[in-house]
């Protein structure tokens, strides 16, 4: 509710630059319109030009946006700065009711802090994430992705957020216990820190269900995998070399069963799903 649509068109302005990133504030908008105009801004205005940056994307005005919001209705108050990359948010005076840190690069949507807010089972909540064609582990079939029991009265888009990300852990699991049932039983799992991995829920989730410790890597997915498709296969090969100590980011073993319920409900839709689309 506080990000405002900014459309600048006129004489002199880069128009090979269809949409800009940097980020900028309401109060620039005063010096950069005297700048475009040809006038001198007074000295007592706060705001920065970005006429520049409409000229050439190179030059940055400033590298970051302060926004404060205040919600009568709660009440409450909060402050978000916002970098090409990150966004930090502080509500309550000195973050008394707590802090927000997204990192853009990987979580555009903001989905992470979305889904702590809420519990494990997203209120009945459920997605089967198959959209990528046919599954081989559900004899070919073409799935598609689907939510069920949406309840519009109650469920919010921190509800999706949760749900998605419950969706995609599950799945995974699900294709983890046929693998159990054909008799392969690792003592340990390893991830690149890396997509979803980089979710603190997402990693409780796989942990616990498990009950195989995850060890998260300072690698990517793609380096990760192919690291662990040379390891004790190639002699000379530098991707044989197992993960050291100090690219161990961190260690997530089975936290609770709190997340046992929620896993077999989503399993038991699937079953009947399955039976009804044979």
């Amino acid at each position: 509710s506080t990000r405002v649509p900014l459309i600048v068109s006129g004489p002199g302005i880069n128009k090979n630059e269809k949409i800009m990133k940097a980020p900028i504030e309401l109060i620039d908008m005063y010096p950069t319109i005297m700048d475009l105009v040809g006038m001198e801004t007074p000295e007592f205005v706060q705001g920065k030009s970005f006429a520049p940056l409409l000229k050439d994307s190179s030059k940055v005005s400033r590298e970051s946006a302060l926004t404060e919001l205040n919600i009568d209705r709660i009440p409450v108050q909060g402050y978000s700065i916002k970098t090409n990359r990150y966004r930090l948010t502080q509500w309550g005076e000195n973050g008394s009711m707590g802090y927000e840190l997204y990192d853009h690069n990987v979580d555009s949507e903001e989905m992470n802090n979305l889904a702590e807010n809420v519990k494990s089972g997203s209120e009945g909540l459920k997605l089967f994430p198959y959209g990528n064609g046919a599954e081989r582990m559900f004899y070919n079939k073409n799935l598609a992705s689907k939510y069920f029991d949406l309840d519009l009265n109650k469920h919010t888009s921190s509800h999706f957020a949760r749900a998605t990300i419950e969706g995609i852990v599950y799945s995974l699991i699900y294709g983890f216990e046929i693998l159990v049932n054909d008799n392969v039983k690792p003592n340990v799992i390893k991830a690149g820190n890396d997509n979803l991995f980089q979710s603190k829920i997402f990693r409780e989730i796989f942990a616990s269900l498990t009950g195989v410790p995850l060890i998260i890597c300072d690698t990517s997915g793609a380096y990760g995998a192919s690291r662990a498709a040379g390891y004790n296969t190639y002699e000379s090969s530098p991707e044989r070399i197992e993960f050291s100590e100090d690219e161990i980011l961190k260690v997530y073993s089975k936290k609770s069963n709190e997340y046992f319920d929620s896993y077999m409900a989503w399993k038991e839709k699937l079953t009947l799903f399955l039976e009804n689309n044979d």
